[in-house]
């Protein structure tokens, strides 16, 4: 796609995160206030409830000592006759009155202490009555009538029942009281076992908070490490790459430029940002967004990599460049970056190569075609008899300068097909012509080696417009192939066939065959595979160059499946047969090529 990685944070800091464990905190402590609440209400609750029956029970206690206080204010004026007595006796009544007013408000809910006091108050008011009876009796009679009278008995019984009512009122308060004691304990060991309950899960969730916080800051400190070694790393390399790099923001504005760019633009980096890439290329050209123009897609960059540019420089000049780019994918938008690489040392270099080449191969070829000139004479006995090893090593000599000479047209042919410089002489010729003559060039370099050469052409002219020195050098590269990998005393054939408007030529050899993996890259230069001990290797460019000639006269060249050896195969359009149509294939693990097919011949050999 190419997008450059962009560091970045597992996770982004959000609101609604933070509010939420604020709110949760809040929460808790609400909770926590309500449960608190609800706790000392029920306590306070229970309190007044045991205080309000202790406050009872003494008050039901009063009603006794009420009592027992008249009774014995009335013995004192019974005994002495005193009216002084009859003071606290009337106090000790009005006490009692009262006392029981208030108890039978306080027992207003509990109609079974209320019917009790009831009775106690009914029994109190017949004893201070029989009381009064006594008082009455010693004014009229005296103390021994008074005292008859209360040793009647009556107001004994009533004293009797009067403690027996109280001790029923008195157990009942004391069974309250005793419940509400029980429930009051067991609420302060509730509201105990609450209070170190909150403070256990207080304490857990304050870990449990220092964690997570400890935790949080680990990892903050850890994404800041990474981003400050991510940061520094980068910068290290932005700085110190020999490329000069330039980063774009979604506009084409430049960002950032390091030392190199600054050094190849001549511009220092503070005269650069915020301004228009144009200023030093033409990155994309034409008018629209910046990242349309560019070429950026949802999948990345159509075209990362960009040849046969020109920047400018602060001074004017104009520099040849390459440049590869990148697009980083950041919040604000797809960012580019553009890394420029001055190529005018490379031109150079490759123009001073491809003299010196033309230069040498051609000095080269010049006296090596007369070389093989002479030896040719020789072999043929042009100019005195020659028998035995002398004749043998004038083939060899012969076929090694042919070699030579191929070899030197293969540098030319490349340096040609480099600059588009390659040209054709396209004549209507008959192929089995061009392929006698392949044939013959290769005959030395069979004969040193035992190989017999076997044509197959037939009897009918094939015709076809193309170079006809051209042709000749696609079958001699691939005769060349097929001596080479053949084993000394081996055939090599020669085939030539007309079917469909197309003419096949095949040249089949009985070596080793071809390595699959191999195969792949037969036409791609410097593509050869291992020669037989004692057979010198070729430059690996001859397939390609082949190729080449062949694409140039409408035609393919592949690779065919042979039960034994090797089996190449090229074939072009016969003058006169129907138009052909352009086509992408690739045939029998040969490299891709691009062919003008016939629909009939295309349905046959498409692999």
């Amino acid at each position: 796609m190419n997008t450059i990685p962009v560091f970045k944070a597992d996770w982004e800091p959000k609101l609604w995160r933070t509010m939420a464990v604020a709110s949760a905190l809040s929460g808790a402590l609400v909770l926590l206030a309500v449960v608190f609440g609800v706790e000392y209400n029920h306590s306070t609750a229970t309190s007044a409830n045991v205080n309000r029956t202790y406050r009872e029970r003494v008050e039901i206690d009063a009603l006794g000592a009420a009592l027992t206080d008249a009774e014995l204010a009335q013995r004192g004026y019974i005994i002495t006759g005193d009216a002084a007595f009859l003071v606290p006796y009337h106090a000790a009544r009005a006490r009692f009155d009262r006392v029981a007013e208030a108890l039978g408000e306080a027992f207003r809910r509990r109609p079974d202490q209320r019917e009790r006091l009831r009775r106690l108050h009914a029994l109190a008011a017949a004893k201070f009555a029989a009381m009064e009876r006594a008082n009455a009796v010693r004014g009229s009679r005296g103390p021994a009538a008074a005292a008859a009278a209360i040793g009647a008995g009556e107001e004994k019984r009533l004293m009797a029942a009067i403690a027996q009512t109280q001790g029923a009122i008195l157990a009942e308060q004391g069974r309250i009281l005793d419940t509400g004691v029980t429930r009051q304990r067991a609420r302060i060991l509730a509201t105990k076992r609450l209070i170190w309950g909150l403070v256990l899960t207080m304490t857990v969730s304050t870990f449990a908070l220092g964690y997570l916080f400890w935790r949080t800051r680990r990892r903050n400190h850890a994404l800041t490490l990474k981003a400050v070694r991510f940061g520094t790393r980068q910068n290290a390399i932005f700085a110190a790459a020999q490329d000069a790099i330039v980063l774009l923001n979604p506009d084409g504005g430049i960002e950032m430029v390091n030392p190199a760019a600054e050094h190849l633009f001549g511009y220092p980096a503070n005269a650069l940002l915020h301004r228009d890439v144009a200023l030093l290329a033409d990155l994309a050209p034409g008018d629209g967004a910046f990242l349309d123009r560019i070429g950026y897609r949802s999948t990345g960059l159509a075209n990362p990599f960009r040849t046969n540019l020109h920047a400018r420089r602060r001074d004017g000049a104009v520099l040849p460049i390459e440049v590869s780019l990148g697009a980083m994918d950041l919040p604000d938008g797809v960012h580019i970056v553009a890394a420029f690489r001055d190529v005018t040392e490379r031109e150079r270099a490759e123009d001073l190569r491809r003299r010196f080449l033309s230069t040498v191969s051609h000095e080269l070829r010049t006296p090596l075609t007369s070389i093989v000139g002479a030896l040719g004479l020789l072999r043929g006995d042009a100019v005195s008899g020659l028998h035995g090893d002398v004749r043998r090593l004038v083939v060899i000599a012969e076929s090694n300068a042919v070699r030579l000479i191929r070899l030197v047209n293969d540098l030319l042919d490349i340096e040609k097909l480099e600059a588009g410089a390659m040209r054709f002489d396209f004549q209507m010729l008959d192929l089995r012509s061009a392929m006698r003559e392949a044939a013959e060039t290769m005959r030395g370099l069979a004969e040193t080696r035992g190989i017999v050469l076997r044509m197959e052409a037939g009897d009918t002219p094939v015709m076809v417009r193309g170079d006809s020195g051209r042709l000749v050098q696609v079958a001699s590269n691939l005769l060349s192939n097929a001596v080479r990998f053949s084993r000394d005393g081996g055939v090599v054939t020669l085939s030539l066939h007309a079917a469909s408007g197309r003419a096949t030529v095949s040249v089949q050899d009985h070596g080793p065959g071809i390595d699959p993996e191999l195969g792949r890259r037969l036409f791609t230069r410097f593509g050869q595979g291992q020669c037989p001990a004692g057979v010198s290797a070729g430059t690996g460019l001859g397939l390609t160059i082949a190729r080449e000639i062949v694409r140039a006269h409408g035609g393919r060249i592949w690779h065919a499946p042979a039960r034994e050896g090797a089996l190449f195969c090229f074939d072009l359009a016969v003058a006169g047969a129907a138009p052909v149509t352009l086509v992408e294939g690739t045939f029998a693990g040969s490299g891709t090529a691009t062919l003008d097919v016939p629909e009939s011949y295309r349905s046959a050999r498409t692999g």
